[in-house]
């Protein structure tokens, strides 16, 4: 049986940033409904009965996770232990850098937690404030350092860039920052607008203005200059690691690997099938685990995924060249210089990656036309 990654979603925040779209609920820890998810939680998983697999990673996202106490953790991972095979799994917590301390993370390296993803963002308090982030400059690098201390040496940090009012030499400060704190793993995101949310709001209506595309493309640059030239590799469009800490979760989602999510508004893939878990917390509260979507992926769909997943890693994706078309249609792409190919291999290059989404699209007409 092939490999299986675990996702668990907690949608509780105890306050919802301006520029996120994903599905979780401003909620006071107090109203955190912590046992009563963590039931539910496993009565979802024990309806899922698979031939037994290993799951090679167990990823706690929301929302923010690290509002739930050890005994969540403590509960959850001992189902998965009961249905699942584990030969020591990743096991990572999303953490906002306010709301875990060095009891926490003691506690959770003695449960088998083993990764901590930390959302610092930014360690400029100009930038935080712009963010809407809760928690300030010092949380990040207290947290950082109580993580490390308890014997978590598997670290990321987010960073983002393309900041309201954010200049090179800010960015060069974060970037700095996160090197002298020796992370092992940056995760580096340039700042989207999702429909939707009062960040799109602001910018349509004038109220925040991003930075022009000047400046985007020498951020991208010096992001990538900056931590590879600290030894992190580029392992992905956004990730950076030092060998031995690419993150297993998300490889297992860029290789077209299966996926069990549980939790409100988890997505799952196996074997063909992807289904999503209702939005609707009242409902999920309530036991109702009836898939809010739920599609088939044919041949089509599930090739065109693939090759949207695997363009964005550097290690990029194998070429059959006897397929009918695809010598002629790469051969452009690297005359531009977008990408290369070695070892029965096609990859993009860095000035690919700056063009990824777009290339993505060329790749979906040529399977279009081809299918």
């Amino acid at each position: 049986m092939q490999p299986l990654a675990l996702y668990i979603h907690i949608p509780y925040c105890l306050e919802k940033c301006p520029y996120c779209d994903f599905h979780s609920v401003a909620t006071p820890k107090s109203a955190i409904p912590e046992e009563n998810y963590a039931r539910i939680l496993i009565r979802q998983l024990e309806q899922f009965i698979p031939p037994q697999r290993e799951l090679i990673s167990i990823y706690f996202g929301g929302g923010t996770p690290s509002l739930m106490s050890p005994l969540f953790f403590e509960r959850v991972l001992s189902a998965a232990a009961k249905h699942f095979l584990l030969r020591n799994p990743e096991v990572t917590v999303e953490t906002n850098p306010a709301t875990a301390g060095r009891k926490n993370f003691k506690r959770w390296r003695e449960l088998g937690i083993n990764r901590v993803s930390f959302g610092t963002q930014s360690f400029q308090t100009a930038l935080l404030k712009k963010l809407g982030r809760s928690h300030v400059v010092q949380d990040g690098l207290r947290a950082v350092r109580q993580a490390q201390a308890a014997g978590l040496a598997n670290v990321n940090c987010d960073l983002i860039f393309g900041i309201e009012g954010q200049t090179l030499k800010m960015l060069e400060a974060d970037l700095r920052t996160v090197l002298d704190l020796k992370i092992p793993h940056v995760s580096a995101y340039q700042l989207t607008v999702e429909p939707n949310t009062p960040l799109a709001h602001w910018v349509q209506t004038g109220r925040t203005v991003l930075p022009a595309e000047k400046l985007l493309l020498p951020m991208h640059r010096l992001v990538s200059k900056r931590l590879e030239g600290a030894g992190l590799r580029r392992y992905e469009i956004s990730n950076y690691a030092r060998p031995g800490f690419e993150s297993v979760h998300n490889l297992q989602y860029w290789r077209s690997g299966d996926y069990l999510g549980l939790g409100s508004g988890a997505v799952s893939k196996i074997g063909g099938r992807r289904w999503k878990t209702t939005r609707k917390l009242k409902a999920y509260l309530e036991e109702n685990f009836t898939p809010e979507e739920e599609e088939i992926l044919d041949a089509k769909t599930a090739w065109k995924e693939k090759w949207m997943m695997g363009l964005r890693l550097t290690e990029g994706l194998p070429l059959d060249e006897k397929e009918n078309g695809w010598e002629e249609f790469f051969a452009d792409w690297e005359t531009e210089g977008w990408a290369q190919r070695e070892n029965g291999r096609i990859r993009l290059t860095d000035k690919g990656f700056m063009l990824a989404s777009r290339l993505t699209q060329n790749v979906f007409e040529f399977i279009n036309r081809v299918c």
